[in-house]
């Protein structure tokens, strides 16, 4: 636990957008679906209150993660209930919720009740929106954000492969957006693969590798000019791909298993669970953690510079793909 500074509550996989670069259906006809329940609300409180015995524990956030976390929010409304007094006020914990945005102007009385622990990461597409998911008015989401006085960071899934990815226009419309945020801070996630399954590919094959890197630098530049800080790949501070190692975030998953990552929780990957954190039926139960290694890497992957730093590892394993 010493390097824990997240905690993260999947709440399901529903969404209501259908991303061409996400695969929810096949993730819901094929994998299974999971949804966080009444159930679990009894127990998620005791999963807090074993891992603060931890002299180390070191968590600061808590973070509410989907699917799209606004369908979940009445259940998102009932968890910080039940955290509030002994964690989130006690510990002074804040709340981080990942999210498409385009449902919080509906759900303006949870924002108005929770505003003093919020901090948001809106997932948006910039020029690229109504082309890869639904469009809708960001402007008006900002405006109520900035009313609450409510922390605003971008999630920007990059398509490195289109000629428009590293363009002005898109740096305009960034620079439009965030300019009229509290904070100006993006998240650039290079879109390298489409997610699983059936969709599963990838992009970086089809790179000039070098051309790539010069292009995204220079994207980066102009937007550090226009005093825009930007992270990259999800990671803040550090380059962190080492999930089985000192990992930073716990992810609580409604099968009571912990993972490192998103997508070893939406794909219940047996190999990638790290510990349980509940066994459903105890009120009582003390949290467990597997000190886990995977080592089952495609050869090629095993050989390559930058495993370490390379998210793709796993994915090329589960989806038994040979990396190019």
């Amino acid at each position: 636990m010493k390097n824990v500074n997240t905690v993260a509550i999947y709440l399901g996989d529903t969404c209501n957008f259908d991303c061409v670069y996400c695969d929810r259906s096949y993730i819901k006809n094929d994998i299974g679906g999971q949804n966080f329940t009444n159930h679990h609300l009894k127990l998620i409180k005791n999963f807090f209150t074993q891992v603060y015995k931890d002299p180390d524990c070191k968590i600061d956030r808590i973070a509410l993660h989907g699917g799209e976390p606004f369908l979940y929010v009445k259940r998102m409304d009932q968890i910080l209930e039940s955290l509030k007094d002994d964690f989130l006020d006690k510990h002074g914990l804040y709340v981080s919720i990942t999210t498409n945005a385009s449902l919080i102007e509906k759900e303006q009385w949870f924002i108005e009740k929770w505003r003093r622990y919020l901090r948001f990461t809106f997932s948006y597409d910039f020029i690229y929106q109504k082309q890869n998911r639904t469009e809708f008015d960001i402007y008006k989401t900002i405006e109520l954000c900035n009313y609450y006085n409510i922390p605003i960071h971008w999630q920007f899934v990059q398509p490195i492969t289109d000629r428009k990815a590293f363009s002005l226009e898109l740096v305009a419309d960034i620079l439009d957006k965030v300019s009229r945020c509290k904070t100006r801070s993006i998240n650039l996630i290079p879109l390298r693969h489409h997610r699983g399954g059936e969709k599963f590919k990838t992009f970086v094959e089809e790179l000039d590798i070098h051309q790539f890197a010069d292009a995204f630098m220079r994207f980066i530049n102009m937007l550090y000019n226009y005093n825009i800080f930007v992270y990259i790949d999800g990671n803040y501070g550090v380059t962190d791909k080492n999930y089985f190692g000192d990992h930073y975030k716990l992810i609580l998953s409604p099968d009571g298993y912990i993972y490192p990552e998103y997508d070893f929780c939406e794909y219940k990957t047996t190999e990638f669970q790290i510990g349980r954190w509940t066994d459903g039926l105890s009120p009582n139960y003390i949290p467990t953690f597997i000190k886990n290694e995977y080592t089952k890497f495609k050869q090629k992957c095993n050989t390559c510079s930058s495993k370490d730093t390379c998210g793709l590892k796993y994915l090329y394993s589960m989806f038994d793909k040979e990396p190019a």
